[in-house]
């Protein structure tokens, strides 16, 4: 059924008010419907709104109730809450013994009741935005949490929302496609601050003892490590130099001249492994989950060994007449490796 904007906007307001983020489309017709349906009784979906998965991960039963109204000021009014204010609405909630819900929708209607207020007028912007972004996204997928909840908490009283359009919208969204970050030849920290994804790059001379790589919370992360010696350079190249670090990436990409000799067990949250040499004599060892793809241009009478990792693949090429073993996989784990072995003889 086909419900009023001034409904829709309700909704849009709690959404604003206790996840800090636009809805999403289907969310926000949903609820409409069900508001629609209950006679307008914004209270009773607002308590659905509180004890909803999303909310019960944002504000767990330990939060205070200061927690949740210095949040809900700021979502809402783009501020912090002035003392006054706090003491008022912790007061209001013990007093009457509260839901959360019932907090939030007082605080929503106490802010668009103030008339001509900067509180009433960012409310109001951040609704109209919220729209926008909502509407943007009814046919494709809804964007990265994160990015919506920047999204929002960028527009202010003084917005001004005539350019605000959905192209503007996904020219926003598609900024946080992905970044880049470059290791140098010191010591050096990256930490990912993308929430879509972020790729660290590194080589011989700059993924060096002491640096540490960490992804971001929830975005996919790549440690892209690409051979920069002259292509004659095939000696051993080990990708574990002492006192490095990589957390919370899930793609590693590898491309070296020579074999390689890496060891991903301590670097978490690594899903594949990817692997292109030059040259035969890589040994290669993943934790029991990480998927393990080698592809090696020129075996020779050589071996490569991979320990651990699951959905192995191994192609290897030049393999010498005479000699040759062409791959070793060494299972030392409860899930014993799938292995996929493609050897090419030229």
């Amino acid at each position: 059924m086909a419900v009023s904007q001034s409904l829709l906007n309700q909704v849009q307001e709690l959404y604003i008010a206790f996840f800090d983020r636009p809805a999403d489309f289907g969310g926000l017709n949903y609820w409409a419907n069900a508001l629609a349906q209950n006679g307008d009784n914004v209270q009773v979906i607002s308590d659905s709104f509180a004890t909803s998965p999303e909310a019960q991960n944002l504000y767990p039963s330990s939060t205070s109730v200061n927690k949740v109204i210095s949040d809900m000021y700021e979502n809402l009014f783009n501020r912090v809450v002035d003392p006054t204010g706090l003491q008022f609405w912790a007061n209001d909630y013990n007093t009457y013994h509260m839901s959360y819900g019932q907090l939030a929708y007082d605080i929503l209607q106490a802010g668009i009741s103030a008339n001509n207020s900067l509180d009433a007028q960012t409310i109001y912007n951040r609704v109209q935005a919220a729209n926008v972004f909502t509407d943007t996204y009814q046919t494709s997928p809804y964007p990265n949490i994160s990015i919506a909840n920047q999204f929002v908490n960028k527009v202010t009283a003084y917005q001004s929302l005539i350019s605000l359009t959905p192209q503007a919208v996904q020219n926003f969204v598609n900024g946080f496609s992905n970044q880049t970050f470059t290791l140098t030849p010191g010591v050096d920290t990256l930490t990912g601050t993308n929430p879509i994804g972020n790729t660290f790059d590194g080589a011989p001379n700059t993924w060096t003892a002491g640096d540490s790589i960490t992804g971001a919370t929830g975005a996919t992360n790549t440690f892209d490590l690409t051979d920069n010696r002259p292509s004659s350079v095939i000696t051993l190249w080990n990708l574990n130099p002492t006192n490095t670090s990589v957390s919370n990436v899930q793609d590693v990409i590898v491309n070296s001249n020579g074999p390689v000799q890496a060891n991903t067990t301590t670097w978490s949250g690594v899903e594949d492994l990817n692997i292109t040499t030059g040259a035969g004599g890589s040994t290669i060892t993943a934790a029991p989950a990480t998927t393990i793809s080698l592809i090696d241009s020129n075996l020779g009478t050589s071996t490569d060994t991979i320990n651990g990792g699951q959905n192995v693949r191994v192609t290897e090429y030049q393999v010498a007449s005479a000699g040759a073993t062409t791959a070793t996989i060494i299972d030392g784990n409860s899930n014993a490796a799938h292995q996929h072995l493609e050897a090419l003889q030229l």
